[in-house]
């Protein structure tokens, strides 16, 4: 197989981005009209008694072996646990030179309230998958498993609420990587 030139690379990266954010808003609209009609007949009651969000979007990423990639994140709070604590997860795909990496991260945040609501500080923890490829001279697959350890501060700022969190991945990799992702609710 062929290898890709990085001018090939960040065009995908950037097609692939500029598609989240376009079609990302729209999933997001949509739920609110959906919302919006449920309030109207009443019915909302009951989704309101179900606290917690979940939440979808895209983010991008920089590891400092793996150099930039783009992905989705997953959010969802878990009240029935703790008011402060959520699931948040991702699958990112990263373009360094020579190989292939991508990884997927579940890990549970908790959020310190630090009474003015407009930026809240997380601390996370959770685990990491990472999977390694190349093809040239030498072909390679390495799947890895490690524990992600780190914090980040979310946003309000209104109907988008940024996050930006670092992460360090121990026992497989040892690597550090700095995201952001923009997460839109996609459901009560």
């Amino acid at each position: 197989m062929m290898k890709r030139s990085n001018t090939t690379r960040s065009l995908c990266a950037l097609s692939a981005l500029a598609a989240l954010v376009a079609f990302a808003p729209q999933a997001a609209e949509a739920q609110a009209r959906i919302d919006a009609e449920l309030a109207f007949d009443g019915t909302s009651a009951l989704r309101g008694a179900q606290a917690g969000g979940v939440y979808l979007g895209p983010q991008i990423a920089f590891n400092d072996d793996a150099d930039f990639g783009i992905g989705v994140g997953l959010e969802f709070d878990l009240p029935s646990i703790d008011p402060n604590l959520s699931y948040m997860g991702d699958l990112t795909f990263f373009f360094p030179d020579g190989f292939d990496y991508f990884e997927f991260n579940a890990n549970l945040a908790y959020d310190f309230d630090v009474g003015d609501g407009s930026v809240t500080p997380f601390a996370l923890s959770g685990l990491n998958v990472g999977r390694l490829s190349g093809e040239g001279e030498s072909n390679f697959e390495n799947t890895e498993v490690g524990l992600n350890i780190g914090g980040g501060v979310k946003f309000d700022a209104g109907s988008v609420s940024p996050r930006i969190m670092g992460r360090f991945d121990l026992f497989s990799k040892e690597s550090f990587t700095l995201s952001f992702f923009v997460p839109f609710q996609v459901a009560n």
